[in-house]
């Protein structure tokens, strides 16, 4: 199971009932999809779990992939980026 969260806490509770992977979002900023993390949160929270953390939200060109490469997430997805 796939849990979709949009913080820390949502995050480390999916952790706990057992689920198999988390989307984490907005991490860049994304039209209607609030406030973007950032790097350095996604980073931050990737300290705290344990659980595939699939970074989503505003991954729109090569300098976001990279961005993301240099961190311990497991993946991430994007429309815009691919589109």
């Amino acid at each position: 199971m796939i849990v979709s969260t949009h913080t820390h806490d949502e995050v480390l509770n999916a952790q706990t009932e057992g689920a198999d992977a988390v989307t984490y979002s907005p991490i860049f900023t994304s039209p209607g999809k609030g406030e973007a993390k950032g790097i350095d949160d996604l980073e931050e929270l990737l300290k705290k779990c344990k659980i595939k953390v699939f970074a989503l939200g505003g991954v729109i060109d090569s300098l976001h992939v990279e961005q993301l490469e240099q961190t311990e997430v497991y993946g991430f997805a994007s429309i815009r980026y691919f589109y």
